[in-house]
């Protein structure tokens, strides 16, 4: 009965919540049970709403089960309307047409990205062009395109597979790929109906060409295959366009919009159990979290004893030292930043306080901002930072008493309230947080609480790089140890 958000009695229409959680749990134990009643005797009369995007695909079956007019429900394999052309998939959700999104595609979607299962395609809208440039990028494996003439006779295509692309039209070109693993691939494809031929390159700088079998003219251009094509594509295209415009289609079949999950199967190496391996930042991109003493985009690079450079979208996790008492902090960073605006450091925040430290840049300017729990305080340094030259901050917490210092810039603050106690999580984070964006520019120097920090003493890291250059040695700003 608990998690049931009703009143009692229930009357003929009215609705009861019911929460799935335990539902979930049981399937995931691959126990069998049963919704309304097996033996008939006694069964549920009324509908379920939204039960399919619940509890997921687990092999349910249906006996007995109509659609249920009150509700837009979508229920895979059975009755259920999708909306605008949506078609209801095995794990219960709305697969929208290209252009529509939303649970039940009830919204319109300005950029379309068209997902294949080997039986779908599209037809471009002929042109009249005498030759046309269509670029796109691609993650999956099948054809990404196949033109015919007039006659209907094949004349040209694309196709990736495992271990290679090959374009093939009065001849084969191919070019190898060691292994594709998922991901995207950017393609720019030129086609000239002057020389009846298409020319491919790839975003690695790759190019091949081929003309047209029997040199004849492309009348149509289909995209992930076609109805008699023999290996349609299957994945995901994105960034669609001819000649710098999205295409309209003058025919589509079984092609619905993608996920547009950035992450892909082993896309990330190295990487830590308390996060995700690989974070999603929208189409085509994604984030790594990296393991121990690893590094770069893909956490493929073993750390060598350089300055990190964070660009924005990076962050390293330290454990934060000697975090027993947490009454005072002190904390020494070296540092320089292009970033008008970013987060610089930050403590985690504890599951029972609001307490917390940050520094960060905004405006180009570094300011610092805590709170111990009755209320922020706050300090901004007055000079720019932003110029990609070294800089020097000192902070120093004791109680509620703060004093920053930025190069020769100086000022204190104190928090409101009577509290003078920092409860903070056990981590810090330097140079951007996994829900914040970070700086872009470098540190080379960090000490919490007088204890220098490297490399070493971190617990995961994302999108760290070398920086370019380090603290020249005669720099007032040259400190004895570095984050190395």
């Amino acid at each position: 009965s608990s998690g049931i958000n009703a009143e009692w009695p229930l009357r003929p229409g009215d609705v009861m919540t019911l929460k799935t959680t335990q539902l979930k749990t049981i399937l995931r134990k691959r126990h069998q049970f049963y919704i309304g009643d097996s033996t008939k005797t006694n069964s549920f009369v009324g509908c379920f709403y939204d039960l399919g995007q619940d509890l997921g695909s687990n092999g349910v079956e249906f006996e007995g089960i109509e659609y249920c007019e009150g509700g837009n429900t979508c229920i895979a394999g059975h009755l259920g309307k999708c909306g605008e052309g949506g078609q209801c998939n095995e794990i219960g959700h709305c697969d929208c047409p290209l252009g529509r999104s939303g649970q039940y595609c009830e919204k319109d979607r300005p950029s379309r990205n068209p997902s294949f299962n080997r039986d779908g395609y599209l037809l471009l809208q002929e042109t009249d062009k005498h030759s046309y440039l269509l670029s796109l990028a691609a993650q999956g494996t099948g054809a990404v395109f196949v033109g015919y003439d007039k006659k209907g006779r094949e004349i040209v295509s694309l196709v990736i597979d495992s271990t290679s692309i090959k374009l093939t039209g009065m001849a084969q070109e191919t070019i190898y790929i060691k292994g594709y693993d998922g991901a995207w691939l950017d393609l720019t494809m030129i086609f000239d109906a002057n020389e009846n031929a298409v020319s491919v390159e790839l975003g690695t700088g790759e190019e091949m060409m081929t003309i047209y079998e029997g040199d004849r003219k492309l009348a149509k251009l289909y995209l992930g295959g076609s109805a008699k094509f023999s290996n349609n594509f299957r994945g995901c295209f994105t960034e669609v366009a001819v000649d710098g415009v999205e295409p309209e289609y003058a025919e589509q079949n079984n092609v619905v919009e993608c996920a547009m999950e950035g992450c892909y199967d082993n896309a990330c190496q190295n990487s830590v159990n308390d996060y995700n391996n690989c974070v999603s930042d929208g189409p085509r991109y994604f984030s790594c979290i990296c393991g121990h003493n690893f590094v770069g985009d893909k956490c493929d690079v073993q750390w060598n004893r350089q300055t990190p450079r964070f660009n924005g979208n990076s962050f390293l996790k330290f454990l934060n030292p000697d975090n027993s008492t947490n009454e005072d902090l002190m904390l020494a960073i070296v540092f320089k930043v292009t970033s008008k605006s970013g987060l610089l450091f930050s403590t985690e925040l504890s599951s029972q306080h609001p307490d917390y430290v940050e520094i960060g840049i905004s405006k180009g300017r570094l300011y610092m901002t805590f709170e111990l729990g009755a209320g922020p305080a706050f300090l901004e340094c007055p000079r720019y930072v932003d110029d990609g030259k070294w800089h020097f901050l000192h902070l120093t917490l004791r109680g509620n008493h703060a004093v920053l210092m930025v190069d020769r810039w100086a000022s204190e603050v104190v928090s409101p309230g009577q509290r003078n106690t920092l409860n903070v999580g056990p981590y810090l984070y330097l140079g951007g947080s996994p829900t914040e964006p970070g700086i872009t520019g470098c540190v080379e120097s960090l000490s919490v609480r007088d204890e220098p920090l490297t490399m070493s003493d971190t617990v995961a890291s994302s999108n760290i790089h070398y920086c370019e250059d380090n603290v020249p040695e005669n720099s007032i700003y040259k400190l004895k140890y570095r984050l190395k």
